[in-house]
């Protein structure tokens, strides 16, 4: 396919886990969060998150169940650190011109 627009590649679209995944790895964690180790209740229920961060993957290896306010400290943390990367990125190479080959 030809990029006529200069958008790049097409974003895979996000797609939830399906729910035999979603059974397989609670089971295989105990019904307890991946992160803070305490079980889950029906106050404090599972969210199933994408350990690699690629929210189109939802193999079983990727995926891990974890409470709410676990997920959102460990996606915050991840949404600074990209940030921080892409920041830095931008002030050593702003026109991605250090990878060019000539």
């Amino acid at each position: 396919m030809v990029d006529y627009l200069g958008l790049g590649p097409a974003k895979k679209k996000r797609k939830a886990f399906p729910k035999s995944v979603k059974d397989l790895v609670r089971k295989a964690q105990g019904n307890k969060c991946a992160v803070c180790r305490r079980s889950f209740t029906t106050n404090n229920r599972a969210q199933y998150d994408h350990k690699n961060g690629k929210n189109w993957d939802n193999r079983a290896a990727n995926c891990q169940a974890i409470h709410a306010g676990c997920h959102d400290r460990k996606s915050r943390t991840q949404s600074t650190t990209r940030a921080k990367k892409a920041k830095t990125k931008k002030k050593s190479d702003p026109w991605g011109l250090d990878n060019l080959k000539f």
